[in-house]
């Protein structure tokens, strides 16, 4: 798949999240669903330490991430590992 190709699949699944959620994603949240998507069990320090989000404030981040948990595309968890820990994972459709 060339450069062209894979844009137009993110736009599409973008916009098909859009219609889902009913919810209007800017890129940078797209860029975090993305993320978690691809990184089950991140939590918000992972994505800030990240070094595609090294220009955005942790504040920032949190409250996008708090977005998309707030449209049920994302949703949080206890850690299995550590109980202060609070993980992020896409919600699963069906």
């Amino acid at each position: 798949m060339n450069s062209w190709e894979a844009l137009k699949a993110l736009r599409v699944k973008k916009q098909s999240l859009e219609l889902s959620s009913s919810t209007l994603l800017s890129d940078k949240t797209y860029a975090i669903y993305c993320l978690v998507e691809h990184m089950p069990r991140i939590n918000i320090t992972g994505i800030r330490k990240h070094p595609y989000f090294g220009d955005m404030s942790f504040s920032t981040v949190k409250r996008l991430v708090g977005k998309l948990i707030n449209s049920g595309l994302v949703i949080k968890q206890v850690s299995t590992d550590d109980k202060r820990e609070v993980e992020l994972c896409v919600k699963e459709t069906v």
